[in-house]
C-alpha cells in the first residue's frame, strides 16, 4: 500500500469505519483567511501493493511538531484523544515510520515537516528553494525552524518529479506560499486522481475567490499555481487543500483509504 498524508485543519478526532482514530498533528498554524487557527491531521490514500513491493512506501507531509509525540509539548498543544499522532495514525493502515522509504514535504513549515525525525530510513524530497528560504536568516520569522527540519538525507528538488518513474506520482512545483512550495498529483487505479496541494490551496475558499491568505510569502507566485491548480482540477483531478476541515468532513480516511 502507498501511504500519502495530506494536512488538513480540524478541531477534534472521529474514528473512522474500522475503528482507528485520524491523526492530529498539534503544531499551531498561521494565520488563515478567517484569522482563525487549527490542527493538522492525516488522509490516508491508498494504492496497490506493486507500489510496495517494488517501488517503496511515500509519506507526503507527516507534519507534527515532534515534542509533542515525545511528551514535551505545552497544555496549549491540541492534542487527540488517546494519544493520537502521525505515529498512531500510520498503524491504522499497518505501517511504522521504518516502512516509509521516501519523505515528501510540500514545504517547511513545522506543521509539514515536523515528524521528519521519527522517519530514520527515508529520504526526504523537498524543493532546493525551499531548504534556501529555509536557511535564511530571517527563517524563523517566515516560520521556519531548523530543529524541525535540518537533518537527515534530503533529496532536493529543481523542477517537477516523477517519482516512480511510472506516472503515478508527480511533484509539481506551486511557489507561492513559500518559494519551493510543491504538490503531489497522485493517479490512483479505482479512485482517480488527487492533487494534494498542501498550502498552495489551504482552503477552498482561497482558491475560488483568488483571495490569497495573509501569510502567502509571494502573492503573485501564489495567483499562477492557482492557474495551474485550476488547469489540473479541469482535466478531472479531485484537490484536496491544507487545511479546510469542510473539505476533511467529506473524505476518507485512515484504514477507510482511497486505492
Amino acid at each position: 500500500m502507498l501511504a500519502v498524508g495530506l494536512s488538513v485543519t480540524s478541531a477534534t478526532a472521529r474514528p473512522n469505519a474500522a475503528g482507528c482514530k485520524h491523526v492530529i498533528k498539534g503544531t499551531e498554524l498561521p494565520e488563515s483567511l478567517d484569522g482563525t487557527t487549527g490542527n493538522d491531521r492525516i488522509l490516508g490514500l491508498g494504492g496497490d501493493d506493486r507500489l510496495v513491493g517494488e517501488r517503496g512506501n511515500d509519506c507526503l507531509n507527516g507534519g507534527f511538531d515532534s515534542d509533542q509525540l515525545n511528551g514535551n509539548a505545552g497544555d496549549d498543544i491540541l492534542r487527540g484523544s488517546n494519544g493520537d499522532n502521525v505515529l498512531t495514525g500510520l498503524s491504522c493502515v499497518g505501517r511504522t515510520p521504518d516502512d516509509i522509504d521516501v519523505v515528501v514535504c510540500s514545504h517547511l513549515h513545522p506543521d509539514h515537516c515536523g515528524c521528519n525525525a521519527f522517519f530514520k530510513r527515508a529520504t526526504v524530497m523537498v524543493h532546493e528553494k525551499e531548504i534556501v528560504a529555509a536557511r535564511k536568516p530571517d527563517a524563523v520569522p517566515m516560520g521556519y525552524l531548523a530543529t524541525e527540519w535540518d537533518f537527515g538525507a534530503f533529496d532536493q528538488l529543481t523542477g517537477e518529479r516523477d517519482v516512480f518513474g511510472d506516472g503515478r506520482i508527480v511533484l509539481i512545483e506551486l511557489p507561492g506560499h513559500t518559494p519551493g512550495s510543491i504538490g503531489a498529483l497522485v493517479a490512483l487505479e479505482k479512485s482517480g486522481t488527487f492533487l494534494l496541494a498542501a498550502d498552495t490551496v489551504s482552503l477552498r475558499v482561497t482558491l475560488d475567490h483568488d483571495v490569497a491568505p495573509r501569510n502567502t510569502q509571494d502573492p503573485q507566485a501564489l495567483l499562477r499555481s492557482w492557474e495551474e491548480v485550476r488547469r489540473i482540477e479541469a482535466r478531472g483531478a479531485t484537490v484536496l487543500c491544507g487545511h479546510d476541515a469542510a473539505q476533511w468532513d467529506t473524505l476518507r480516511k485512515g484504514a477507510d483509504f482511497y486505492d
